[in-house]
């Protein structure tokens, strides 16, 4: 009788390793999940600006993204301090391609310690999101090394959509 319920315990314990590889080796559901993420956080912002009365954005590299606001100077910042649009990376084997009113928009690798470009102005966000509840109309494509693609898309008003592009 022991070595029976010895036998159920060791076929329960791997059947219980192979779902969890299963799932963690799932490239399709990593970038459904990222992209709802990233509809859920882009909703957020945009119910953010609305009801704070100040406009906002998202600016991207190619892994990750971050969260702006105009300062009392009118230019762009940073956001800090705010625990939900905090600075996000993709997880490991993630990029992104960002269009915005259709035109493709060029990401940089990453941004220095401060956020700054030294020439100009300083940097801005890639997608506007105003007071007004409209924003720019955008694309945002995940794509996996698998080659799994995923896109969040908004137009001008209204729902933010997860979409799945041929690749």
């Amino acid at each position: 009788m022991l070595e029976l319920l010895v036998v159920f315990f060791i076929v329960a314990l791997l059947s219980g390793l192979a779902v969890v590889s299963i799932r963690g080796n799932d490239p399709q559901g990593a970038v459904k999940e990222e992209g709802r993420k990233i509809k859920e956080l882009l909703e957020l912002v945009s119910r953010e600006a609305l009801f704070s009365f100040r406009d906002m954005g998202v600016r991207f590299t190619n892994n990750g993204f971050s969260f702006w606001t105009q300062n009392e100077a009118g230019q762009w910042v940073m956001l800090k301090g705010d625990d939900l649009l905090r600075e996000r990376v993709l997880p490991e084997g993630m990029i992104f391609s960002v269009w915005a009113e259709d035109v493709p928009v060029d990401l940089p690798e990453k941004m220095d310690k401060e956020n700054r470009i030294t020439q100009g102005e300083g940097p801005k966000p890639h997608l506007f999101f105003f007071s007004s509840g409209e924003r720019i109309p955008f694309r945002i494509r995940i794509t996996a090394h698998s080659g799994v693609l995923g896109e969040v898309v908004g137009g001008l008003v209204g729902e933010l959509k997860i979409e799945s592009p041929e690749s």
